[in-house]
C-alpha cells in the first residue's frame, strides 16, 4: 500500500522552515497562534506524526460518532523534547478502535478522504489539519487518527445563549447585534464556504454544531467528514446533512451540487440574526420519534428578519430552485453592502437599493 503521505515535503527532523513555523506554535505565545496555524501550511502540508508525539487526554472525550472518538491532546516539542500544556490543546480525531471487518475498512477510507480534502483548503475561516499517523502495512488501520485545531467554542452553543437573551417575549433581535453578527459570524462561514466552493469542494453538513470559534474569536468551520469534491458540471445522489438544514433536493433524493450548501448557509443566517431555531414546531429538539421532514416549500419566517436586504438575499438563497441560488461570492459581496449600508444609517430601516433581479447571480 502507497503511503498517504509520500510526496509531501515533510521536514520532521531537519531545520526546514515548516518545522521551524510548526516549533513556534508549539512553543511560542497564544497571541501568535493564529499567524503561526497559518504559516505551518506554506512549506509543509501536513505532520507525519506518531502516538509518541501526542499527549492525549483520554479523560477529556470532546466527542464521539459512529466511527470516530476525538480527544483534546498536546503535541510534544521536537526542540524540547516536552510538551507545551500551556498552550491551548490540538484535537486528535481517531478511529474506534473497537471497529472491525467492513465496518473498519469504511471508516478508514472515510478518515483518509476527511484528510485529503482538508489538505487541498486552507484558508482562514476553515479548521487546518495540523497532521496525521503514519500509514504503514504494519500499521493496523484502527490505529489512523488525524489532528486538527481545536476551537475555544461552538455556534450552537451561542445560539443556546442567544435565544435565552431574546426572553420568553421573543423579541426582535437589535439591529446593532444583527449587523456584529454579520460581521463576526456570518461573513467568515461565506468565506470559508466560497473557497471550499471555489476548490469545488461540497462541504454538505452546515450547521451551528459544525461551526466554532478559536480562542481569539475567528468563526471557523470544522469535521469535513461528509465533504466531497465534485468535477465540473457533476451531480450527487442521496441523503446527506442535517435535515433542518437540507436543501429539498437532497432531503427528496434529487440530483444536487453545490447549491445545495447555499440553502443550508440560508437557513443558518436566518438562525444567526433571528435567535430562533428554523422549523422549530416541524422538527422539535427533543422528538425521538420518526425522521421528519420539512413541508414542500416551507422556509423559515421572515417576519422576524427587519431587514429588507437580508430578507431578499434569504429568499435567494434558500430558493427551490438550485439555479436561482447565488454562489457565495456574490453574497459575500452583498453582505459586506449590506453590513456597510447598516453602519451608514444604524437607525433606519432602508429599502433595498441594489436595483438588480434576484436571480442574476448563479451558482457556479
Amino acid at each position: 500500500m502507497t503511503s498517504f503521505l509520500s510526496g509531501m515535503n515533510l521536514d520532521l527532523c531537519g531545520a526546514g522552515v515548516g518545522l521551524k513555523i510548526f516549533e513556534e506554535y508549539i512553543n511560542g505565545e497564544e497571541k501568535k497562534m493564529e499567524e503561526a496555524l497559518g504559516g505551518i501550511f506554506k512549506d509543509t502540508p501536513m505532520f507525519a506524526l506518531t502516538e509518541e508525539d501526542l499527549n492525549i487526554q483520554y479523560r477529556s472525550k470532546l466527542g464521539e460518532g459512529a466511527f470516530c472518538t476525538v480527544y483534546p491532546c498536546h503535541i510534544r516539542s521536537r526542540a524540547t523534547n516536552t510538551f507545551n500544556e500551556s498552550l491551548p490543546p490540538f484535537a486528535l480525531k481517531r478511529l474506534r478502535r473497537d471497529l472491525e471487518g467492513m465496518e473498519l475498512n469504511e471508516a478508514y477510507e472515510d478518515l483518509r478522504q476527511e484528510a485529503a480534502i482538508m489538505r487541498g483548503i486552507k484558508h482562514n475561516n476553515l479548521v487546518p489539519l495540523i497532521g496525521m499517523s503514519e500509514q504503514k502495512d504494519d500499521i493496523p488501520k484502527n490505529k489512523l487518527f488525524i489532528v486538527v485545531e481545536k476551537l475555544e467554542s461552538t455556534l450552537d452553543k451561542k445560539l443556546e445563549k442567544w435565544h435565552k437573551i431574546l426572553g420568553p417575549m421573543k423579541k426582535m433581535t437589535p439591529k446593532d447585534t444583527v449587523k456584529l453578527r454579520l460581521e463576526e459570524v456570518v461573513l467568515g462561514i461565506a468565506e470559508g464556504l466560497g473557497f471550499m466552493h471555489s476548490k469545488r469542494v461540497m462541504y454538505r453538513d452546515l450547521k451551528p454544531g459544525n461551526v466554532g470559534f478559536t480562542y481569539s474569536g475567528t468563526v471557523k468551520i470544522f469535521d469535513f467528514g461528509l465533504a466531497v469534491r465534485l468535477s465540473e458540471g457533476t451531480k450527487l445522489q442521496g441523503k446527506a446533512g442535517t435535515v433542518r438544514y437540507m436543501a429539498p433536493e437532497i432531503s427528496r433524493n434529487k440530483p444536487y451540487d453545490l447549491s445545495a450548501d447555499v440553502f443550508s448557509f440560508a437557513v443558518l443566517l436566518w438562525q444567526i440574526i433571528t435567535s430562533r431555531t428554523p422549523f422549530e414546531k416541524e422538527i422539535p429538539k427533543l422528538d425521538f420519534g420518526p425522521p421528519k421532514v420539512i413541508p414542500e416549500g416551507k422556509r423559515p419566517n421572515l417576519k422576524y428578519v427587519e431587514n429588507q436586504d437580508i430578507g431578499q438575499l434569504l429568499e435567494v438563497c434558500w430558493a427551490e430552485n438550485p439555479s436561482q441560488r447565488w454562489n457565495f461570492d456574490n453574497i459575500t459581496m452583498e453582505l459586506r453592502r449590506i453590513v456597510e449600508q447598516m453602519e451608514s444609517s444604524p437607525t433606519k430601516k432602508k429599502k433595498s437599493s441594489r436595483g438588480i433581479k434576484l436571480s442574476t447571480f448563479k451558482i457556479n
